[in-house]
């Protein structure tokens, strides 16, 4: 029958078309009979013929195959290296078409890099959590920082296919659109990763302090950029529990938006996102992430791809090396020969120093801030977690020297799901998944405890522990130190545009005085020098402390006899 349908597969397929199909059968099984082998004996007998003709045909017994890569164990790793060899093998063909022609006809074996144990670990732990039939994405990826190999890429959605209602699907999550992945995710608080090595890079130090309040609105507020100042013209009021004082350590550790805000204003957005696209940081969509500078950067305001996630803070790792990520281990022709493959094209993009101040600040989300919860006995960890404003995506990225993991928890913004987050405008906040049965609160350190401890513990069973960071210089970690101004003579006004001038920024803290009138300038913080960019207050007087006054004594109200009681 098969021989029968190769002249017109279509108008002869069984399935829709059994007469035509049988009637082709029989052709092929008539002329068999006719043909002889070298012998001269018929390739089958007359008899032979008959009892096959005979045979009925059941298409209940015909089992559609997937195509392609949907057949893998690990259909979107299959995809991904697909698209990698289409895209990048320029030893398999001048063009992507030729190169795929080689792939298909090639007799090539292509090994990945992906362990298959940590390939099956990250699936296990997102399908604990996760359901492909939830109105949510799962999505972990694990990377070797300095060879750039990805060990695992998993995502809640496993199975490649059309039905969404059993929660298959066509998208690689953990991809750009280019490599047929989605709309990608909002960082969240990852991207302050981005802002400290921008920070450290231009000499701020760990000890630049900001005075911070539970919200401020930066309406009227600018920020320098690439291409000049850029205002807030809207109101934009940014929260957070935190109230104090705080310097890069805890601003990282407890996550404090309102530290990274000011920072990012200090430092400007043009280095901030200049470093972003140096370590690798890339949108979904394939902008340039540098078009993307908004004072909102550092909440995460870009979608991205978990992929180019894990390369970012890779290159941290790999104390300022970037690797960009292959999935391709080794090409062998079909004679066994090894045959070129596309490259990590391993490159330093940053001050190893830096790299090493942002490893030793990040470990404090770890040790002491937002991802204690995610802790790995008997391993130093560095990272960092994410909040997508809404609650619209949880992420956690942490990673040794060895090996960084990104795990990330979205909603999924598809047309399928639009009712059900309609009822749920706080989205990932207090919500239990209807299909897998998972409460998640909306933070960042879900997406750790859940997602990333387990799958990362599984994972550095097979690599050495005892890889250290190194310690950074202590001149990164303390940057620059200016000298800051005398404000004598001055008045309030005159003394905060003298210190903006020299870079740092103010506010005005009101106290009591006996000699200054109110109003007047008492004086300021920071000594004769501070961190560069740090925040100095300004002292302004009240006045005299008033005088408490002191009541007069009341006069005592006679009282009636009367008898004694206890």
């Amino acid at each position: 029958m098969l021989a029968g349908l190769v002249r017109n597969p279509v108008a002869t397929n069984p399935v829709d078309h059994p007469a035509q199909a049988i009637e082709r059968r029989n052709t092929v099984l008539d002329r068999m009979a006719e043909l002889t082998d070298a012998s001269g004996a018929p390739l089958i007998t007359a008899q032979q013929a008959a009892e096959a003709k005979a045979e009925p045909f059941d298409k209940k017994k015909v089992r559609e195959s997937r195509l392609g890569c949907a057949n893998s164990t690990f259909p979107f790793i299959c995809d991904y290296a697909l698209e990698v060899l289409k895209q990048q093998a320029t030893s398999l063909g001048a063009t992507p078409k030729d190169r795929l022609n080689t792939v298909y006809r090639g007799g090539l074996t292509i090994t990945t890099q992906i362990d298959p144990k940590a390939q099956r670990q990250a699936q296990r732990v997102l399908s604990k959590r996760v359901s492909p039939k939830d109105p949510a994405i799962g999505v972990i990826v694990m990377m070797e920082p300095n060879t750039g190999l990805i060990r695992a890429m998993a995502q809640s959605r496993p199975v490649m296919g059309l039905n969404w209602r059993k929660g298959e699907t066509f998208y690689n999550y953990a991809v750009g659109k280019s490599q047929h992945g989605g709309d990608g995710f909002q960082g969240g608080s990852t991207f302050k990763a981005f802002v400290a090595a921008a920070a450290l890079d231009q000499g701020f130090g760990t000890g630049t302090t900001f005075k911070v309040g539970r919200s401020r609105n930066y309406q009227g507020e600018t920020f320098p950029s690439c291409q000049g100042s850029v205002k807030v013209t809207k109101r934009w009021v940014v929260d957070g529990p935190e109230v104090g004082t705080y310097n890069l350590w805890n601003g990282t550790s407890q996550s404090v938006n309102n530290y990274f805000v000011p920072l990012e204003q200090a430092v400007g957005l043009c280095p901030v996102v200049k470093m972003a696209k140096a370590v690798g940081l890339q949108p979904a969509s394939g902008e340039d992430i540098t078009k993307l500078a908004y004072p909102s950067f550092t909440l995460g305001s870009v979608e991205i791809t978990p992929l180019s996630m894990v390369t970012a803070y890779g290159t941290f790792a790999n104390r300022g090396v970037r690797c960009n990520p292959t999935i391709i281990k080794s090409i062998k022709n079909i004679k066994g020969e090894e045959q070129p493959k596309p490259e990590a094209g391993c490159k330093k993009v940053m001050d190893s120093g830096v790299a090493d101040a942002v490893n030793k600040i990040f470990q404090g989300p770890f040790t002491s801030g937002t991802l204690t919860r995610s802790r790995i006995y008997g391993t130093t960890l560095a990272g960092k977690t994410g909040t997508v404003p809404s609650n619209k995506a949880a992420w956690t990225v942490g990673y040794t020297p060895d090996l960084v993991t990104a795990a990330v928890i979205s909603y999924d913004n598809g047309p399928h799901f639009k009712k059900f987050w309609k009822g749920h405008r706080g989205f990932l906040h207090g919500i239990r998944l209807p299909k897998s049965g998972t409460y998640l609160s909306g933070f960042g350190a879900d997406a750790g405890w859940m997602l990333f401890k387990p799958a990362m513990t599984y994972a550095l069973n097979d690599i050495d522990r005892n890889t250290q960071f190194n310690n950074p210089p202590q001149s990164v970690l303390n940057g620059e130190t200016v000298d800051v101004p005398s404000c004598s003579g001055r008045g309030p006004s005159s003394c905060a545009a003298l210190l903006h001038a020299a870079g740092f920024s103010t506010y005005y803290s009101k106290q009591y005085h006996p000699t200054i009138p109110a109003g007047g300038l008492i004086g300021t913080s920071g000594g004769g020098s501070a961190g560069k960019g740090s925040q100095i207050a300004i002292y302004v007087s009240k006045g005299p402390e008033p005088v408490p006054t002191v009541p007069p004594s009341p006069t005592p109200t006679p009282t009636k006899p009367g008898r004694g009681g206890r």
